[in-house]
């Protein structure tokens, strides 16, 4: 994880160059799957968890900023030393908007937020978790090479059991120049 981090942070620091408005398709959906961990460890070893995410996005005007919507599901997983596995599980819908640098370019660095509303759900372990609805502030930077191939580092916030960092591959479909 930590390799993959390096080389995302890496990626970010190319020459940024300008943000001009460039000749961009109007719409994207991305798919994408990567792995998670939790932020607090609650005395326990973290272990990797999942995260899948659909989102449909739309680049404003063929400017750097896109908005859309995001549905993503997410697992924070820890490891009992004695006594078994916990698994906090995370379902999310949320507006997100992205500012991208070198926008239509082969590298293009982007940085975003996104806000929503998260169902959260124990579903393994007894810890004594209460399933909730909670408000989700989810930050994240990445890179998006080739128009399509976007890799991104996130963070997601809602209850602090269900609070994971992200790692996660993409596919934008539709995206790249007009």
């Amino acid at each position: 994880m930590m390799k993959a981090i390096g080389f995302l942070l890496a990626a970010l620091l190319l020459p940024l160059g300008n943000a001009k408005a460039q000749e961009v398709k109007t719409f994207e959906t991305e798919l994408r799957i990567g792995v998670t961990e939790p932020v607090s460890t609650w005395g326990m070893e973290r272990v990797m968890g999942v995260q899948l995410g659909l989102e449909p996005r739309w680049n404003l005007n063929g400017g750097p900023v896109d908005i859309g919507a995001e549905m993503y599901l997410g697992v924070a997983a820890r490891q009992y030393r004695d006594e078994g596995d916990d698994a906090e599980r995370m379902m999310s819908l949320s507006a997100v908007a992205h500012y991208n640098f070198n926008l239509g370019k082969t590298v293009s660095p982007f940085v975003g937020v996104g806000l929503g509303v998260a169902d959260c759900t124990q579903t393994v372990g007894s810890g004594g978790l209460t399933n909730a609805t909670a408000l989700v502030f989810s930050p994240r930077v990445g890179v998006e090479l080739w128009q399509h191939l976007r890799l991104t580092l996130d963070l997601r916030l809602a209850r602090k059991e269900y609070n994971t960092v992200g790692l996660s591959v993409g596919w934008a479909i539709g995206g790249g120049k007009r």
